[in-house]
């Protein structure tokens, strides 16, 4: 199995500022037993070829590894009753090793500040193996396997995803790569406006979660506007009084798999695209929170006809293939302190989520997600909008972070009566 573009950039640069973790944690009044999950990830390991591959430094690529009892054994543990905040602090900022462990780590405990019962299910994902995408499909076959019904059509297939399958995607789409000339386009380009921060201290990442119920309001595009508007509306309050010189630019995943033809596996799929606004524009719109809403979706939608997430997968790719391990890791500290970022936030919508939980066989309260970076990521799930924000400490303290997220939700509450809690 080859490494493709984003598995030799993300492999080579984790732990440079924390593992990176696709975290996911569920809480819940009745965890599955350890036992039952170490069956069921073994017969993950079983039928996932992608899980029995190990990264090799040297070669920049993926080889193949036998897995162990051992190993699975490892990759699922039950930890004693812990505080929430101290778990999850915990969860996000523990290390793998590639070369060695299975790239897939189930952790429960006890909730000992929480609902009476109440457990942490955290499933942690590593980037380098699959995104956000690729983790929902892993969901829905893991509660198969606990349920003891798995269904063979839902077997994830082999990674497909190499440089070859990709650049024979972008040669299909000539006239989007001349983007990759344009700075604004350019997903590495120092640009965009960097917001305050305590110190140049890049310390443990931080991670808190707010959960808006929604019923039937707001359909599904209107749910993602609502998700950009809020983190715009959470920019401004944290830098109130300062002055923006820069556009505000956010990257934004833009999943490819059904372009290229690519079905239900666990790879990467997505092409970063960089999203620029007009600061001012920014700040004249909080008061107009349906002007505010579309002022990411449509930037987003004209970047997307103009087909620059195909120019941005073969600057990622250029990147992945000239630069080496030790520029690539030198690279990425001093962007989170540069007066210009290559971008002000990395903000994902993933959509709605509910059809990737519905076979669970334990009963899910809600479910936080984080994954390393300043930024945010937000999904639909069980009628709610839930907004993840994430920073590092130094950069921002925790009191930063919760007061981020207040932000958004007074913003909420203030244009559209919507009533928030503070999950994580």
């Amino acid at each position: 199995m080859r490494a493709n573009y984003v598995d030799r950039l993300l492999a080579r640069v984790d732990g440079e500022l924390a593992p990176i973790w696709i975290s996911e944690l569920i809480t819940t009044r009745a965890a599955p037993r350890v036992e039952a999950l170490r069956r069921a990830v073994g017969q993950l390991v079983a039928e996932i070829e992608r899980l029995r591959f190990a990264w090799d430094p040297a070669q920049n690529d993926w080889i193949p590894r036998s897995r162990t009892d051992a190993d699975v054994t490892r990759a699922v543990r039950e930890l004693p009753a812990t505080p929430r905040r101290e778990l999850i602090a915990r969860l996000l900022r523990e290390p793998i090793d590639l070369a060695r462990d299975v790239p897939l780590r189930i952790t429960v405990a006890p909730l000992v500040d929480d609902v009476d019962g109440a457990a942490l299910v955290a499933l942690q994902l590593h980037h380098a193996i699959g995104d956000a995408r690729s983790q929902m499909h892993l969901n829905r076959r893991l509660w198969q396997i606990l349920a003891g019904a798995p269904r063979p059509e839902t077997r994830l297939g082999p990674a497909q995803i190499s440089d070859a399958r990709a650049l024979a995607g972008a040669a299909k789409r000539l006239r989007a790569l001349p983007a990759i000339l344009d700075p604004r386009r350019r997903v590495l380009a120092r640009r965009g406006q960097a917001l305050g921060r305590r110190s140049d201290t890049v310390g443990a990442p931080m991670l808190a979660t707010l959960r808006v119920p929604l019923g039937d309001r707001f359909g599904p595009e209107a749910r993602s506007g609502l998700f950009f508007a809020a983190v715009l509306a959470g920019m401004c309050a944290h830098d109130r009084h300062a002055t923006w010189t820069a556009p505000i630019r956010l990257r934004v995943p833009i999943d490819l798999r059904r372009e290229l033809g690519v079905g239900a596996t666990l790879e990467n799929g997505c092409s970063a695209v960089p999203v620029e606004i007009d600061s001012a524009a920014v700040r004249a719109a909080l008061d107009h929170p349906v002007k505010l809403a579309r002022l990411v979706p449509d930037e987003l939608g004209r970047l997307l006809r103009a087909g620059v997430p195909w120019a941005t997968l073969i600057e990622c790719l250029m990147a992945s293939r000239v630069a080496s391990t030790a520029m690539l890791r030198t690279h990425v500290r001093p962007d989170f302190l540069a007066p210009l970022r290559a971008n002000t936030m990395v903000t994902t919508y993933v959509g709605t989520l509910d059809r990737h939980f519905a076979d669970a066989p334990f009963p899910i309260l809600h479910v936080c997600t984080h994954t390393p970076t300043w930024g945010a990521n937000g999904y639909s799930l069980g009628g709610a909008l839930i907004l993840n924000a994430s920073s590092f400490e130094g950069l921002w303290s925790r009191a930063d972070l919760e007061a981020f997220v207040d932000a958004m939700s007074a913003w909420l509450a203030r244009h559209h009566g919507l009533r928030s809690e503070v999950i994580a």
